[in-house]
């Protein structure tokens, strides 16, 4: 992707600069982590059937705990949903909630696991490092006659990435509570 031959390791670590930093941009962009880890938060219970964890795939649910101890008799569902027929004990930030969740990185251990991480974060990661590395992220023109002109965008949010990036990104984007 950036034509570098394998034996110049010289930009090694600028490179992994810019895959953590593009990494965080993106978490930020999507209100969530992706990395599987053990994970705890603490959510409202609104008598609703449903309760949304951030940091999904879901792996092990270790403990939800409410306000009258823990609370069980729950299924797992897609995309980090808990369905719970008797609904969730109502309460503002009443349920305390520890699990592991997110995908395998290409970053973790190779010999461990196969990454799980989709493939369009993936890809959205390697062009913002791309971005990032080689000066480009926030261009929106570039003139080169004898003179070099350069005109930068400026982001309305902290989280606003890249047009192609944030097309990526938008459906692991976290839009619950």
């Amino acid at each position: 992707m950036l034509y570098i031959p394998d034996t110049d390791t010289s930009q090694d670590d600028e490179l992994m600069f810019a895959l953590a930093a593009a990494s965080d941009a993106i978490e930020g962009h999507c209100n969530r982590k992706f990395g599987k880890s053990s994970y705890t938060e603490r959510r409202s219970g609104t008598n609703s059937k449903h309760l949304a964890l951030r940091n999904f795939p879901i792996h092990e649910i270790t403990e939800i705990t409410g306000p009258h101890g823990p609370v069980v008799g729950f299924t797992e569902l897609e995309d980090g949903i808990l369905f719970r027929q008797e609904g969730w004990p109502k309460g503002e930030y009443n349920l305390l909630t520890s699990y592991i969740g997110g995908y395998d990185l290409p970053s973790d251990n190779p010999t461990a696991n196969t990454p799980t991480l989709p493939n369009t974060l993936e890809m959205a990661c390697l062009m913002l490092a791309k971005m990032m590395h080689t000066g480009q992220w926030g261009k929106l023109s570039e003139r080169i006659d004898g003179e070099y002109t350069a005109t930068f965008d400026t982001a309305e949010r902290e989280t606003d990435l890249p047009p192609a990036i944030q097309a990526l990104c938008d459906r692991h984007v976290w839009r619950l509570g």
